[in-house]
């Protein structure tokens, strides 16, 4: 069910940048209710030929043609017949029109923040001009990060009243063991100066003494992609200091993937180092395939993984992160055990069920059409 599929819809998705099973895990949910699904988006990693088969959600790609684009948007829109559009952050003229129709057509229009309020305060004056725009005419803002609500305060973004939290969440699938046969360490996350993968490389040496086999994939290379550019000078970087560290044998960058499963299901440890941890989507789906994490002590880590019981909550330096996980690697019992409980915090708290009851509840409470 994807391209091909009749385009009527209740919900109207835009502002994607890429298609890939976590962009659609809410989307894919919402469809298994019932609930119709367009998702227009770009597709700047090429990964669709890849995932297409293993979503739900009917997707249109949207045209290079700035001007197409609308045009088609504006199609879309007359097709669907959407209950609402639900917009991501994208590029500043292709954001404006959309939420520019969906104002003048009267159609509801959702804003699911996903990461663009981090660095509000750096942002282009452009930017900020058609964020406050989109915000102000939106129905609802769904805000995915601890930090989010305070900024949308402390810039008087958006009314309390037209806001909800709701963070990310993954499904559940069955067939789980945290049996491995080699000792991999991963991190599986687009490569961004924020997310301190140099202190994965620097924790290397530390675990290679105590655990010689051990070796890292770094999964996530976009340098090869026409995708995320800004992000190139820091991917050189890594390379650079794996080579001056002597790191090749057993260090292995890898490019961004449609099949993230495969790396799960041969790990024993995942690393997160990162400034932002609470949700992130490797994470959950790690510790869903019963792979215990080591993650920053950063806002919001106790609230994904119990220190101790389902991975480790480490500080943000290289010996902190070493010896989480050369305590992983030492112990195989334990690292099983951690893996299992990780499953379960999962099950328990972060099943993708949960976000759609949530929502559909949100919906109905903010939107006239999702009440009839």
């Amino acid at each position: 069910m994807c391209a091909d599929m009749d385009t009527r819809g209740d919900i109207l998705i835009v502002g994607m940048d890429k298609i890939t099973d976590k962009s659609c895990y809410l989307y894919d949910a919402f469809t298994s209710r019932g609930i119709r699904c367009v998702l227009y988006s770009r597709d700047k990693t090429n990964l669709f030929p890849d995932v297409k088969d293993r979503l739900r959600t009917t997707i249109r790609l949207v045209p290079k043609n700035l001007f197409i684009e609308i045009l088609y948007f504006l199609y879309l829109l007359i097709s669907c017949k959407p209950r609402h559009v639900e917009m991501y952050s994208t590029h500043i003229v292709s954001q404006f029109c959309y939420a520019l129709i969906c104002w003048i057509c009267r159609v509801p229009l959702v804003i699911v923040c996903i990461g663009e309020l981090y660095d509000w305060e750096d942002h282009r004056v452009a930017r900020k001009i058609v964020d406050r725009f989109s915000y102000r005419i939106a129905t609802l803002l769904v805000l995915t990060e601890l930090y989010m609500p305070e900024t949308v305060r402390k810039y008087r973004l958006a009314t309390s009243n037209k806001t909800v939290f709701c963070h990310n969440r993954i499904p559940v699938t069955a067939n789980c063991t945290p049996d491995r046969k080699e000792k991999i360490i991963l991190f599986l996350n687009s490569f961004k100066p924020w997310r301190r993968i140099e202190l994965i490389l620097d924790a290397v040496p530390h675990i290679i003494q105590k655990i010689p086999e051990a070796k890292v994939l770094l999964v996530g290379a976009t340098r090869n992609l026409n995708y995320l550019k800004s992000t190139h000078a820091y991917e050189e970087m890594l390379l650079k200091k794996i080579d001056t560290m002597n790191l090749g044998s057993h260090v292995e960058t890898l490019p961004f993937t449609a099949h993230p499963r495969e790396y799960y299901e041969r790990a024993s440890v995942f690393m997160l180092p990162a400034d932002l941890v609470f949700c992130n989507f490797s994470v959950l789906e790690a510790m869903e395939r019963c792979v215990p994490c080591v993650i920053a002590d950063a806002e919001g880590a106790s609230m994904i993984v119990e220190n101790g019981v389902s991975g480790f909550i480490a500080k943000q330096d290289p010996s902190s992160f070493a010896q989480a996980v050369i305590t992983l690697l030492s112990d195989e019992s334990l690292r099983k055990q951690m893996g299992l409980k990780a499953r379960e915090k999962i099950i328990q708290e972060f099943n993708i069920e949960e976000s759609v009851n949530y929502l559909l509840d949100s919906y109905k409470n903010h939107i006239r059409s999702w009440r009839r």
